[in-house]
């Protein structure tokens, strides 16, 4: 996935959680009963990660996200495995850092709860291939 859909689908999440956790009139009691509670911010979510063509799975307060690299039609399993391939898709994680933790700060913000950590996935089918955890400590 291209670095620059990342950060848009980021941003869209970012505004998306800004508009619809302003709105919220009791402190919910983690992220995940929030999204369940809130079908418009729910839906939104979704759909911004079908766009990115991405899975998302919401438990507690870790978001992750992951994308199935054996669904794109340029990426063979056998190039996609090899240990440099895999290197690489760690370090593209790595460069998303600050991505990640900005939108960690700015959940917790703005939802008032502590402990949001995003996980981000690259797969192959039912093989994580490269994994980062992102929080708003860094």
């Amino acid at each position: 996935m291209k670095r620059s859909n990342i950060i848009a689908m980021m941003l869209a999440l970012s505004m998306l959680f800004g508009l619809g956790l302003t709105s919220c009139a009791k402190k919910p009691q983690d992220l995940e009963s929030y999204i369940n509670s809130n079908d418009d911010v729910k839906q939104e979510l979704q759909q911004t990660a079908d766009d990115a063509g991405m899975t998302i799975d919401i438990k507690g307060n870790e978001i992750t996200y992951s994308t199935d690299l054996s669904k794109l039609e340029d990426v063979k399993e056998e190039t996609i495995k090899e240990p440099e391939m895999v290197e690489k898709l760690q370090d593209a994680l790595d460069g998303q850092k600050d991505t990640f933790v900005a939108l960690c700060k700015e959940l917790e913000e703005k939802t008032e709860l502590s402990g949001i950590k995003m996980v981000v996935n690259y797969t192959y089918g039912d093989e994580v291939l490269a994994t980062q955890t992102f929080s708003a400590e860094g």
